[in-house]
């Protein structure tokens, strides 16, 4: 495997600039529903009173000395912690009125209606994850030997019409997750490559990881450690075999530690040092297993090559991948097969009703992308570059219309809480989410700050002065950083 040059992190960093600035376009400005206010809460309580104690709520239980806490891992709340701290300067330094003119409105009860500088500070904290996971993912290409430009193409491929676009808008924890996931793979291929003890220690470490961000997303580290181990074996094999005590400590430091902060975290929320709420939910895998499985792969409401239609070509990209990098092609399937039978069994394998589409399996879509770059670098027939052109304007409108549509104006358009069965929606296409957005966007739901902002909501007026001179700035912002990319992939050529 090649190594990146400082040429590609210079594009990768200038790549991720400029998806930052593309996702930041489609903000809400509001978080969307409760799952997200159960991450955003923990981000207020370790700011404001540096605990974890969050009081009553949806997903929160009952622990140490009676207060409750949030079910979810402290990861992303701990991250988004910068980010809240800037929303508080901007509600204390800004004046009162300018902030209700901007950001605020009203409280209701509704949570997609409460608007805040901090709650927009934080909701900021999605499009940045987003743009890493891009250039991550461009950075990983080239490690793969993907030539520069079938490696941006790639990139922007992910970016701008899969999954990962629609998930730029959203506080959940999965892009973060597939951040994580990514990361110790491509640290571990990097040590396969290198043998540089530092590289495996960043694998191990952004594996471990994982249980600090999205307790379910663990279960990928059984596959990343066969991974591990096998490139161990392969450098006991060769001529230059690694110091032993080196990739011992490289391997069990990182471990130890995150193990010892997740312990650590869970005496302190529930007096125990392994059994959690979270936990509990073992006994909610209710789901058949054949049902799930169809749900996330095949039914037109929730699939994962709906959502990512791009996917559809893995029957061509596979091949090629397996014989030119067998043990990635092998890790990258057993990661994503591993997340899909765990999610597939749960009550709520669909994630509803937080976003639309297939978040509980978000992190397989990067990795199921990873053997286009190589497909790209290979000559094919004039059918499979126009089926790429297809999948990729497929999924490019079904990107912009979830990106633009009101998540909570699609469930009232498509009257899914009133649907018999109720995920029966999922099953029919004219009742699918994406057709529910395209619906939404058309009677004028859309849910972009910059919008609000122009012709103003319920609790806010209208200011289009304003929203001009963010467009403006916004603008001038995307040709820096687009020139900025230009120049560094001249340079890198």
């Amino acid at each position: 495997m090649p190594k990146p040059t400082r040429h590609d992190y210079r594009i990768a960093l200038w790549l991720g600039a400029c998806f930052i600035l593309f996702f930041l376009f489609f903000n809400h400005g509001h978080l969307t529903g409760t799952d997200e206010v159960g991450v955003y809460l923990g981000t207020v309580s370790l700011y404001e009173d540096g605990d974890l104690a969050v009081g009553t709520g949806k997903y929160n239980s009952r622990g140490r000395g009676g207060e409750y806490y949030s079910i979810f891992a402290v990861g992303q709340s701990a991250l988004a912690v910068p980010f809240y701290a800037a929303g508080k300067l901007m509600q204390e330094t800004l004046p009162p009125k300018s902030v209700a003119r901007w950001i605020g409105r009203h409280k209701e009860r509704v949570v997609a209606t409460v608007e805040s500088p901090p709650i927009f500070a934080v909701g900021l904290y999605a499009p940045l994850a987003s743009g890493i996971l891009v250039g991550l993912f461009f950075l990983f290409e080239r490690r793969l030997g993907v030539s520069l430009r079938n490696s941006l193409l790639a990139a922007v491929l992910l970016g701008a019409c899969t999954y990962v676009a629609s998930m730029s808008t959203y506080f959940l924890r999965h892009t973060t997750e597939a951040i994580a996931i990514l990361s110790a793979f491509y640290a571990l291929s990097g040590w396969r490559q290198s043998g540089r003890p530092g590289s495996l220690a960043a694998g191990v470490l952004f594996a471990s990881a994982t249980l600090l961000i999205r307790v379910p997303s663990a279960i990928t580290g059984p596959v990343l450690a066969a991974y591990m181990l096998f490139t161990l074996r392969e450098r006991a094999r060769s001529d230059r075999p690694p110091n032993w005590g080196r990739v011992a400590v490289a391997v069990l430091v990182p471990a130890a530690t995150v193990l010892a902060i997740h312990m650590g975290i869970n005496q302190w929320k529930w007096e125990s040092w392994i059994a959690s709420p979270m936990l509990d939910q073992s006994s909610d895998f209710t789901t058949p297993l054949p049902v799930g499985v169809a749900g996330l792969l095949f039914a037109p409401g929730s699939s994962l090559f709906v959502y990512s239609p791009l996917l559809l070509l893995l029957p061509w990209t596979l091949p090629g991948f397996w014989q030119r990098y067998r043990a990635e092609c092998v890790t990258l399937l057993a990661c994503a097969a591993s997340l899909l039978l765990l999610s597939a069994g749960f009550k709520l394998w669909h994630g509803m009703w937080s976003a639309p589409g297939p978040r509980m399996i978000f992190a397989a879509t990067p990795l199921l992308m990873l053997p286009l770059g190589p497909w790209l670098d290979r000559d094919h027939g004039a059918w499979l570059r126009a089926a790429l052109v297809t999948l990729a304007l497929w999924g490019g409108v079904t990107q912009l219309l979830l990106l633009s549509a009101r998540w909570r104006a699609i469930i009232e358009i498509m009257q899914y809480r009133a649907w018999d069965p109720p995920w029966g929606f999922f099953w029919e296409v004219p009742a699918s989410p994406v057709v529910g957005a395209a619906r939404a966007v058309w009677a004028g739901e859309i849910d972009l700050w910059l919008v609000s902002l122009w012709r103003g909501v319920p609790g806010r007026e209208a200011a289009p002065e304003l929203a001009l001179v963010v467009l403006v700035v916004w603008g001038l912002a995307v040709v820096v950083c687009t020139r900025r990319l230009i120049v560094a992939v001249r340079s890198g050529s």
